[in-house]
């Protein structure tokens, strides 16, 4: 069975890449005439398309028990926060919120799928360079401020459960700073599909949950503000495990 699950990522991969090559050569170059500014407005929606296709065709077919889905803003920046589980989290929050992803420079070099996130609004940097790094959270800021959402995972890596990372937060206390509002996510059970490295299992259930946006103005400070935000995420996802469990 473990080789049939290794046989069918391999297919899932070539398949995704495909789609994705084939959404680039459609819409690479018109996106590419476009200001960078702008760009995000209309590429967008190139990568919805294909991570709905990959969320639920070829190659995950999953299903998704969604809730909170009238707490995304449809017509402001913000900043979505949510925990990790599995590299099946990006499609499930980018087709709900429209929120492209901030992602280490390596990913921005995967075949088609890297660039075509490039075009829709995503962004890429340095994780060991500091000044990557700052310039990075001045380019998220900038894109939140003029309307465009963007979504982080602040553990930094897949956590699986009851494993410990360092949470990184200062994005989401620059976002108190500039009167950024942020979406708390929680993701339950998305790991199911993507359990070991190479290995894929389709039909699998999973649960996403948007929490209430959270304002700036009702905090005194950033990092009550960020541990807020966090404590929401955690609590959400402790909700979950254990309605899962019943």
């Amino acid at each position: 069975m473990k080789l049939f699950y290794q046989i069918y990522c391999v297919i899932g991969v070539l398949v995704c890449i495909l789609i994705a090559g084939v959404m680039l050569l459609l819409t690479g170059i018109p996106l590419l005439l476009l200001p960078t500014k702008h760009r995000w407005k209309f590429g967008i929606w190139c990568n919805v398309v294909v991570a709905w296709v990959y969320l639920h065709l070829m190659p995950f077919f999953a299903r998704v028990e969604k809730k909170g889905m009238d707490n995304i803003p449809r017509s402001r920046g913000y900043l979505a926060i949510a925990n990790h589980r599995s590299a099946i989290d990006i499609p499930i929050i980018l087709v709900d919120t429209r929120a492209h992803g901030i992602s280490k420079k390596v990913v921005l070099y995967f075949p088609c799928m890297g660039q075509l996130g490039y075009l829709g609004g995503a962004l890429f940097f340095d994780r060991k360079s500091h000044s990557a790094r700052r310039g990075v959270l001045r380019e998220a800021l900038r894109r939140m401020q003029s309307g465009q959402p963007l979504h982080i995972y602040p553990e930094g890596t897949r956590v699986r459960e009851g494993q410990q990372v360092k949470v990184h937060l200062s994005l989401v206390e620059f976002c108190w700073k500039s009167k950024i509002p942020v979406l708390p996510i929680a993701l339950m059970d998305t790991e199911h599909s993507l359990p070991e490295p190479f290995v894929l299992r389709p039909f699998q259930k999973m649960k996403v949950s948007y929490l209430p946006l959270v304002e700036p103005t009702d905090f005194e400070n950033s990092k009550d503000f960020a541990q807020a935000c966090w404590k929401m995420v955690q609590d959400e996802v402790g909700a979950l495990s254990t309605a899962g469990g019943n």
